[in-house]
């Protein structure tokens, strides 16, 4: 051996007698004095399944309780510190890790690893109503691990868990963020009360209609839209009670108002939405700054003050013209006898140039059979063999006598036309057109237009204002009118004007009704309806 590995290896003994002394007067390290032996995962703590357990009490460090019970359909309810839903998942997740804990080892009885004075105590409910206490002591200072006992143990396992950090988490953490529990499907009522005005809704069957400010029908997915944004309402966060921002909610002086119900109508009571007691009524506050990202809301039926999106105003916020039901006329095809388009058009230069035209169009229902007889000209009856020989030929009539039946055949038109057949018959349209030219109409361009008006649909209704605006400058101008009649006779008119603009929307008037309809009607409205040689007669209405 040479003289530097020598110097070397005095080196490392010497370092190795520091340490033991450090070590020895040290104490008791953190780490496990003993191990697990026979499993990587370690021994399991507590002898009982996740599913079984129905209450946990959590003892904190600043002396509150955290009390969860689960109701008989599975889910978790706080009792404490406040009455409310609990987020089932979130207290599902820290009932596992804690009944899932595995010890990997025990610190010596001379080291607590502050079990003397736990940070937190967790008592499990299990089967039976057997309780389960563990006990939270320190972190340890390498590997993350915990220090555990249970019930009244003196030994101090040690655990890897995330429940420590689950239990560093505010209480709103469990709390359930849903503030409402009826679902979409079973409201029947919406009452929405902003300012003076207010706008009521109510489910008549399988039809929402509106009642407030005016009755008429409401369009279901419009309505559907408030339901589900009514059964949806989850918190951003909740605000303490009697804290500054609680006192910044202005809910007594509320912006608006959502009263809402599952009772049928006729059973809703006439009272302020928040006193109603058939419904609920979720009030919207002010905003929580400046950004107007959260707004402070409360629920009558929960319990404290939540910060909610500011954007779930907005789906309540709606005129009565939003909620309309978009079914502008619904009229049945098969009771359509006549259907008139006028068209007055400008004259364009984009994108194509046009000049300015006007053009009446008149279709009538045909009210015989489509199917006629030959074609006029045609012989009504086709003759018989004598009448075909002994007919005379052409000529004088002198010469054309004879005594007895000719045993040559006539070549003459009358006795071709016996030998061939009748002239085939035609097939008429089930409509006609009367103007711009008589003749035969196009079934399939009929029927595409009047399914157009089975039901006609507006995008969306205008009011008078924006009318004005948007039909300033058009590009063309239509009016339509249909005539139905019913089986027993009855007629019923129904005129809607039309208004290309010259930015590309298609503005209809019905009555009262203003409205934007999808534009691809105009060409349509412009068709040639005159039928042309082979096209497709009656049998496209079956289409």
């Amino acid at each position: 051996m040479n003289f530097k590995t020598t110097i070397v290896l005095i080196v490392l003994l010497a370092a190795a007698g520091v340490w033991l002394a450090v070590d020895k007067m040290s104490g008791k390290p953190e780490t496990p004095a003993k191990t697990e032996v026979g499993s990587a995962e370690g021994r399991k703590l507590l002898d009982m399944d996740a599913a079984d357990v129905t209450k946990v009490v959590i003892d904190r460090p600043d002396g509150k309780k955290t009390v969860l019970v689960k109701s008989g359909d599975g889910k978790w309810k706080l009792t404490e510190p406040v009455e409310a839903p609990a987020e089932s998942f979130e207290v599902d997740g820290l009932v596992r890790d804690v009944v899932d804990m595995r010890s990997t080892g025990q610190l010596d009885s001379s080291n607590t690893g502050g079990l003397d004075h736990p940070k937190y105590v967790i008592e499990l409910t299990g089967k039976g109503g057997k309780v389960t206490k563990v006990n939270i002591g320190d972190k340890a200072a390498l590997g993350g691990g915990l220090y555990v006992s249970l019930d009244s143990s003196k030994t101090a396992e040690v655990v890897q868990s995330p429940v420590w950090d689950k239990l560093e988490k505010p209480v709103d953490e469990l709390r359930g963020k849903e503030l409402v529990t009826t679902p979409a499907a079973d409201i029947k009522q919406i009452k929405v009360t902003k300012g003076d005005k207010t706008l009521e809704l109510q489910k008549v069957g399988n039809d929402w209609q509106m009642t407030e400010p005016e009755k008429m029908p409401a369009d279901d997915s419009a309505v559907s839209d408030m339901t589900w944004a009514i059964a949806g309402l989850r918190a951003n966060s909740f605000v303490k009670p009697n804290s500054a921002e609680a006192k910044r909610a202005r809910l007594n002086s509320a912006q608006m108002v959502v009263w809402f119900s599952a009772a049928a109508p006729s059973t809703r009571p006439t009272t302020a939405p928040a006193s109603e007691p058939a419904g609920t009524a979720i009030k919207f506050g002010a905003y929580e700054d400046a950004l107007k990202e959260n707004v402070f809301a409360s629920v009558s039926s929960f319990p404290t003050v939540a910060k909610v999106p500011a954007s779930t105003i907005e789906r309540f916020d709606k005129k009565p013209l939003d909620l309309r039901d978009k079914r502008v006329i619904d009229v049945d095809p098969e009771k359509v006898s006549t259907l008139t388009i006028d068209a007055d058009l400008a004259a364009t230069t984009q994108p194509t140039s046009r000049p300015a035209s006007k053009k009446h169009t008149e279709i009538t229902r045909r009210v015989e059979a489509a199917v006629l007889g030959p074609q006029l000209g045609a012989p009504a009856t086709k003759p018989s063999a004598k009448e075909a020989t002994t007919r005379p030929a052409s000529g004088p009539a002198e010469a054309r006598a004879t005594t007895g039946p000719s045993t040559m055949p006539s070549t003459q038109p009358t006795a071709v036309a016996a030998s061939q057949p009748a002239t085939a018959p035609v097939e008429l349209s089930k409509w006609e057109l009367k103007s711009p030219a008589a003749g035969e109409a196009d079934d399939a361009k009929v029927t595409s237009l009047l399914n157009e008006m089975h039901p006609l649909r507006a995008q969306k209704y205008l009011d008078h204002a924006a009318t004005t605006q948007a039909t300033t400058r058009p590009s063309g101008h239509y009016t339509l009118k249909l005539t139905t009649v019913d089986p027993g006779g009855a007629t019923k008119s129904f005129e809607i004007t039309l208004t290309d603009t010259q930015d590309g929307k298609l503005i209809g008037s019905y009555k009262d009704l203003t409205f934007e309809l999808d534009h691809s009607l105009v060409s349509k409205l412009e068709e040639d309806y005159a039928k042309k040689p082979g096209a497709a007669g009656a049998t496209a209405l079956s289409h």
